[in-house]
C-alpha cells in the first residue's frame, strides 16, 4: 500500500479545535501549533473550522472527504448561527445575556446538557461570529427563533442571491482552504477513511484511506493509502441517513422517517473509532426537526429539504388538517415535533392529486392509490408578505420555484386548495396576536395576519435532522474510551461526538431543589473514614459539576425526634465520571444523629438527597500556571478532584503543589494514589504532615508550617491560586499565615467559608 508523505508519529496528544473554538479555548493553546501534520476526516463546517485553525497556527492539514465536494450537511444549514453579546447584536441595540442563552440551552436540552460544555458554547459564541466575520461573512441579520428568549440567530442580509447561510459560510471557507499552498493543505475527495492506525501503545498515528477515481474507461479505480500523521480529527458528522446500520441498531422505531441529511451521513467516524475501543454515548438520541419540506409532487420521498426554522422565526404559523393552530411556533424543536405528530394527520391524497404528484413513482389519479398510508404526517405553515420579506424573498423564490411554497391571494383560495374549513382558518388569522393571552403561550408575534391579504403556504413534516449521540469525548475534544481514558492522537469535531446529550448536574440537579439518589457501596480507606458511592440515574449520566464545586447533602429524620440536616461535600470522583459519584466522610467519634452517623447507618439502596452545584471556585485546564492546595483530613476531596482533572487532560500543564495534614497515618486518604501521582507526574508535588507521625515517617511532622508554605506553595502572583479545605481552626491559621506572606484574599479560595455561606442560604 503506498504511503502519503509520513511525518513523525505522535508522542503526545495535540490539542486541536473541535467545534470552532472549543478545543483551543479549553486547552489554552493560543500560540502557534508546532510543525504538526493533522488528518481531518470530513469536509463540513466542523472539519473546515479545525483545518483553518491548524493552518493559521503553522500546521499542515490533509482533509479527507468521502464525496466529490466539500460542504456536507453544513452546506444545507438555512436558519443561522446563535450567539449572545455579539458585535452585530450590540450595533442593533439587541439586549441579550449569556446567562439567558445558557438557560435557554439547558432548558431545551431537558437536563441533558453538560454545564461545562454549555458554558464554553455560550461564552465563545460571539467569538464564533467574529471568526466567520473575519472571513468576510455577513451575520448582521438577526432574528428570534424557537426556544430563545432574545433575538440571537445570526444570518446574512439578502444580497439578491438565493444562497442559504450554510452554503455562504461553507463556500467562503472552502475558497480559503483551496487558496492555501499545497505544503499546508492537501485535499482528498472521494476518499473514504476505512480505519484508524494505532501503534503498540494504542495511540492513533494515522488513518487508512480508500480513494476512488474514474479511470479512462469510466470505471471506478480504487487506491488504498496509509496516511501517517501527528493527530487525527474525526469530523464525519452523524448517522441520520444510516437506516440499515446505526439507526436500525439503536433507534429502529424512527429509522424510516424522512431525513434532511445527505446519503453521506452514515456514522463513519463513530464506526472506525469504535473499532479501536472508543466509547459511545446516547446513540439512541436523535433530533427530529419539525419542519422538513413536503413536496406535493413527490411527498413520499424519504429525503427532505429543510424548511428553515427562520420561517417560523419570521412569522410563520402552523395549522393542522382542521385549520386550527395547535402549538407555539417558537417553541423548541422537540415540542413542535411532538405537537405535529399528535395533532396532525397524514397528508391528504387530494393535495397530491391537485399537484399532479406521484407516490413512490405511482401517479395519484382515481383508483391508482387506495390510501395515504405512505404519506407523511404533515402540518401546514402560513406566511405573510411581510414575513417573506423578513425571511429573504430571494431564497423564498427559490423554494417557490421548487414547488415547496405556494402563493394564494387570500384565505379563501388557500382553504379551497387545502380543503380546510374557511370559517375556522379566518377566525385563526383574525385573532392571532390580538388576544390578551395566546392559547399556546406565544409572546412574540413577528407579523400579524389578515384573511384578505396574500398568503404563502407550505407543507412540512418532522424529519430526522441530526444525531445527538456519538463518541465520548473530553472538554478538550479528545476521544475517550469507555473508562474515560483519552485515546492519544484522536479528536472529535461536531456531530460525530456525543456533545449534544451530556447530563447536566444529576439530570436536573439545581442549587435550590433536592434529588434523592441511592447508596450502592460503602468502604473504609482508613479506620476513621468511609467512602460512600451513590448511583446516578443511569450508567450514561455524569455528575456534571465543574471541578472545584461541591454538593449539598440532606438527610431526612429517621425518628420523630430528629430534624432534617444539611452538610456539604466535594465529590472524590471527577465531574465526568459515568454512572456514579463518591463522597468521603470522617465517622470516628461521630455524634448520634449527625450527618456522618446517618451516612454510616444508611443501608445499601437507601437514599440521601442532593442539591448543587455549589461553590464559587471552578477549575478549567490551564486556568492558572500554578495552583497550591492546603488540605486537612477529609478536606482532601476537592483537591483530589483538581488533581484527577489535571492528570486526565494531558494538555493541562498546570503545576500543582499539595500540603496535606492529618493527625495519624491511618487517617490519610488516597495516600497510595497521591504518592504514585507525585512520583510519575512532573507537575504534581505532594508533601504530607502528621501530628503523631511514626518513627519511620520522612515527611512533615506536626502542623503545616509557614516554612513549608514558603517552600512549597506558589508565590503570590496573578497567575497562581491557593485553595484550602479542612477543619475551621486549621483554615483560620493557614489564612493568617498566607496573609503574612503577602497573599491577598482574591488569591485564596476556602471551600469551608463558601459552604458556611451556602448553608445559611439553604436553611
Amino acid at each position: 500500500m503506498p504511503e502519503l508523505q509520513a511525518d513523525s508519529v505522535a508522542k503526545a496528544s495535540i490539542s486541536l479545535p473541535t467545534h470552532l473554538y472549543r478545543l483551543l479555548h479549553n486547552d489554552g493553546v493560543y500560540g502557534p501549533v508546532p510543525a504538526v501534520r493533522v488528518a481531518i476526516v470530513g469536509g463540513g463546517l466542523a472539519g473546515l473550522s479545525a483545518a483553518v485553525e491548524v493552518v493559521k497556527r503553522g500546521g499542515s492539514v490533509v482533509l479527507i472527504e468521502k464525496t466529490a465536494r466539500l460542504g456536507g450537511n453544513s452546506a444545507k444549514a438555512s436558519s443561522g448561527m446563535n450567539a449572545a453579546n455579539s458585535t452585530p447584536q450590540l450595533l442593533m441595540g439587541i439586549e441579550d445575556d449569556l446567562d439567558d442563552f445558557k438557560s435557554d440551552t439547558i432548558k431545551s436540552g431537558k437536563g441533558k446538557s453538560l454545564k461545562e460544555l454549555v458554558d464554553v458554547l455560550v461564552e465563545h459564541s460571539a467569538d464564533a461570529v467574529n471568526f466567520l466575520q473575519g472571513h468576510g461573512i455577513d451575520l448582521s441579520n438577526i432574528v428570534q427563533l424557537g426556544g430563545h428568549s432574545h433575538p440571537r440567530t445570526h444570518r446574512s442580509r439578502s444580497d439578491g442571491k438565493a444562497m442559504n447561510i450554510g452554503w455562504r459560510i461553507m463556500s467562503t471557507l472552502i475558497k480559503y482552504m483551496e487558496a492555501q499552498p499545497s505544503e499546508s493543505v492537501q485535499i482528498l475527495k472521494n476518499a473514504q477513511a476505512t480505519s484508524l492506525i494505532v501503534n503498540d501503545a494504542q495511540h492513533v498515528v494515522g488513518v487508512n484511506v480508500t480513494v476512488t477515481q474514474k479511470g479512462e474507461s469510466g470505471d471506478n479505480i480504487r487506491e488504498e493509502m496509509q496516511l501517517f500523521v501527528d493527530a487525527v480529527v474525526l469530523a464525519t458528522g452523524g448517522y441520520s441517513a444510516d437506516r440499515e446500520g446505526l439507526l436500525k441498531e439503536y433507534v429502529p422505531e424512527i429509522r424510516n422517517l424522512a431525513t434532511t441529511n445527505g446519503p453521506f451521513a452514515t456514522g463513519d467516524g463513530v464506526k472506525i473509532a469504535k473499532e479501536i475501543g472508543a466509547g459511545l454515548m446516547h446513540m439512541d438520541q436523535v433530533q427530529l426537526h419539525p419542519t422538513g419540506f413536503v413536496d406535493p409532487k413527490d411527498p413520499a420521498n424519504p429525503t427532505k429539504f429543510l424548511a428553515p426554522e427562520s420561517l417560523r422565526g419570521c412569522g410563520g404559523i402552523l395549522l393542522n388538517q382542521k385549520g386550527e393552530r395547535f402549538v407555539n411556533e417558537l417553541t423548541t424543536r422537540d415540542a413542535a415535533t411532538k405537537a405535529i405528530m399528535s395533532e396532525c394527520d397524514r397528508l391528504p391524497l387530494e393535495i397530491v392529486k391537485r399537484a399532479g404528484g406521484k407516490i413512490n413513482g405511482v401517479e395519484v389519479v382515481e383508483g391508482n392509490v387506495e390510501n395515504n398510508d405512505n404519506l407523511p404526517i404533515s402540518a401546514y405553515m402560513l406566511m405573510t408578505e411581510e414575513g417573506i420579506d423578513k425571511f429573504d424573498r430571494t431564497i423564498a423564490k427559490f423554494y417557490i420555484g421548487k414547488g415547496f411554497i405556494q402563493r394564494f391571494e387570500n384565505a379563501t383560495e388557500f382553504c379551497k386548495a387545502f380543503a380546510l374549513p374557511e370559517d375556522v382558518v379566518v377566525d385563526v388569522l383574525e385573532n392571532y396576536g390580538k388576544q390578551r393571552e395566546d392559547p399556546y403561550g406565544k409572546t412574540v408575534f413577528p407579523v400579524l395576519f389578515s384573511p384578505h391579504a396574500p398568503l404563502y403556504a407550505l407543507i412540512v413534516t418532522p424529519s430526522l435532522h441530526y444525531t445527538m449521540g456519538g463518541l465520548k469525548f473530553s472538554q478538550s475534544g479528545q476521544i475517550l474510551r469507555d473508562n474515560g481514558e483519552p485515546i492519544v492522537g484522536l479528536f472529535g469535531a461536531g456531530e460525530v461526538t456525543g456533545m449534544h446529550v451530556f447530563v447536566f448536574t444529576l439530570s436536573g440537579l439545581v442549587p435550590t431543589e433536592y434529588t434523592a439518589l441511592p447508596l450502592i457501596q460503602r468502604y473504609s480507606p482508613s479506620k476513621s473514614c468511609a467512602v460512600l458511592r451513590f448511583a446516578l440515574p443511569s450508567k450514561d449520566h455524569v455528575l456534571g459539576l465543574l471541578c472545584g464545586q461541591y454538593l449539598a447533602v440532606r438527610a431526612q429524620p429517621r425518628t420523630p425526634s430528629e430534624q432534617p440536616i444539611v452538610q456539604f461535600y466535594s465529590p472524590l470522583t471527577p465531574a465526568d465520571e459515568f454512572g456514579f459519584f463518591e463522597v468521603v466522610i470522617k465517622h470516628h467519634q461521630a455524634a448520634p444523629g449527625s450527618m456522618p452517623d446517618r451516612m454510616m447507618s444508611l443501608p445499601i439502596g437507601g437514599t440521601l438527597e442532593f442539591a448543587g452545584p455549589l461553590g464559587g471556585f471552578t477549575y478549567e485546564p490551564n486556568m492558572y500556571e500554578k495552583v497550591g492546595m492546603i488540605a486537612g483530613g477529609t478536606g482532601i476531596a476537592p483537591m483530589m478532584q483538581i488533581i484527577r482533572t489535571v492528570i486526565r487532560h494531558p494538555a493541562d500543564n498546570t503545576h500543582l503543589s499539595l500540603l496535606y495534614g492529618n493527625a495519624v497515618e491511618d487517617e490519610i486518604l488516597c495516600k497510595e494514589e497521591l504518592m504514585y501521582i507525585a512520583e510519575t507526574r512532573e507537575n504534581v508535588r505532594v508533601h504530607m504532615f502528621l501530628e503523631q507521625p511514626p518513627q519511620r515517617w520522612t515527611m512533615g511532622r506536626g502542623y503545616i508550617t509557614e516554612e513549608a508554605i514558603k517552600e512549597r506553595m506558589p508565590a503570590p502572583g496573578t497567575n497562581s491560586r491557593i485553595v484550602m479545605c479542612g477543619p475551621a481552626t486549621m483554615i483560620k491559621v493557614m489564612k493568617e499565615t498566607l496573609h503574612r506572606l503577602g497573599y491577598a484574599d482574591h488569591q485564596l479560595y476556602i471551600f469551608n467559608e463558601t459552604a458556611i455561606e451556602d448553608a445559611t442560604a439553604q436553611s
